[in-house]
């Protein structure tokens, strides 16, 4: 009963240790079924994380919020190594600048048979994208504001407009009425009767 009781203490042990380890980021790039575009990109990547207790610390947060929240395609819970997987993803768009800058992918076999690859994008496409987000993101503030500032209406435009259309009415509509009243031949009957008179 003892060696049972020690069998199971020692097989709880190694699942903690194995638990914790599996939360460092250095164990996931370190084992043979995670993969990158190249060696160099992958010892890149090792040598990030094993330098940076910051990108190890985002590593584990990141894994913890992805077993928690994360879900399969199936509906199931996420594979603990899709969870490693998607955390890496996480830390490395996080972090763009820490990592290699060009183009590159990571590659996890999974155990029962899947696989999953990320294409990350370089660090200047990255770059271009936020900036273009940003721009989109104030010309629509401004459009918003515009359009706002378009919807008030000022007082002062109010009472000019409305004072221009009174002296459109008084002045120019109503020599227009004039106008319309006379006819060519009434004008001319009036100064040939004029001339007439006069002779």
């Amino acid at each position: 009963m003892v060696s049972i009781s020690i069998a199971n203490n020692i097989t709880a042990l190694s699942l903690l240790q194995f638990g914790q380890q599996s939360a460092f980021a250095t164990t996931l790039l370190n084992s043979t079924s995670f993969s990158a575009t190249s060696d160099a990109i992958l010892k890149s990547l090792a040598s990030a994380f094993s330098s940076s207790a910051k990108l190890q610390q985002q590593f584990s947060d990141a894994l913890d919020k992805a077993l928690k929240n994360g879900v399969a395609s199936d509906g199931q819970k996420i594979h603990p190594d899709n969870a490693r997987h998607n955390a890496m993803v996480d830390v490395i768009l996080a972090n763009r600048g820490d990592f290699p800058p060009e183009e590159f992918s990571i590659h996890n076999d999974l155990p029962d048979g899947a696989s999953i690859t990320t294409e990350i994008p370089s660090a200047a496409a990255l770059k271009a994208a936020a900036f273009k987000a940003e721009v989109s993101q104030k010309q629509a503030a401004y459009d918003a504001a515009i359009d706002m500032s378009a919807a008030q209406v000022d007082p002062d435009v109010v009472k000019i407009n409305a004072m221009s259309q009174v002296v459109k009415s008084l002045v120019l509509d109503s020599a227009e009425v004039g106008a319309e009243n006379d006819t060519g031949s009434q004008a001319l009957e009036i100064l040939t009767r004029n001339y007439l008179s006069q002779a």
